[in-house]
């Protein structure tokens, strides 16, 4: 499939969805959506038409100030996303799964993916963990999760401030034991996380390295767009 419009013209074509929905606050969510075209035959799964652009902006969901400040409880959901490297609508499906089973009861406030005993990463959020050496812990980018620009924008950080981070699987139990966890994405920043599966991480409260880190992720941001 063929995109023609150049970088440019989709950073216009947002500008002027934007400008044509006025929207009453400035904390705006975007999503470019690619739509590929019509089939070359009834039963071709490809087509040699450019590809349509439809733009969906909507108010940002602004996270309760509370989840920062005391944390928050995720569960855990057995889920594995195909392609999971990519962002297309098909590879949300568990997250609608879950948002309508574990989060709608209410017994949690997030959930994680789970797969053969490991943690991954969230509905639309990358997990870390702190282990008592301090050492922040996140799961690779193997191809079974996505390749987040927020999650490599804190890696990054971590770097350039020579903090001790790996990247490697994390079982389930090891989860458990570790000192803090904290969730982070490009529309909630980083979260910390006080409950995994019903059990405490550390002390039940928002941890100091979790903290740090929240300070420095917030440096960061700020150099984007000042």
């Amino acid at each position: 499939m063929k995109v023609e419009q150049s970088h440019d013209d989709i950073k216009q074509l947002v500008f002027d969805t934007i400008a044509e929905n006025n929207p009453s606050t400035n904390e705006l969510s975007v999503m470019i959506v690619f739509l590929g075209g019509k089939p070359v035959t009834g039963s071709d799964l490809y087509s040699n038409d450019p590809m349509d652009i439809l733009v969906l902006v909507t108010p940002m969901r602004i996270y309760p100030a509370e989840s920062y400040a005391k944390g928050i409880s995720v569960g855990l959901f057995e889920f594995q996303r195909h392609y999971a490297e990519i962002k297309a609508p098909f590879t949300y499906m568990g997250g609608l799964l879950a948002q309508n089973t574990i989060i709608k009861n209410g017994d949690y406030d997030e959930v994680l993916y789970t797969s053969n005993g490991r943690v991954l990463e969230g509905t639309t959020f990358s997990f870390f963990a702190i282990n008592d050496n301090g050492v922040v812990l996140t799961p690779p980018t193997d191809g079974n999760i996505l390749r987040s620009v927020t999650r490599l924008v804190l890696l990054n950080v971590m770097k350039e401030k020579e903090m001790k981070f790996e990247e490697r699987d994390l079982p389930v139990d090891e989860v458990y034991s570790c000192k803090e966890a904290f969730i982070v994405s490009s529309t909630r920043d980083i979260v910390p996380i006080v409950s995994v599966a019903n059990h405490t991480i550390g002390d039940g409260l928002v941890g100091e390295s979790t903290k740090k880190l929240m300070e420095i992720y917030q440096e960061e941001i700020r150099k984007f767009i000042s």
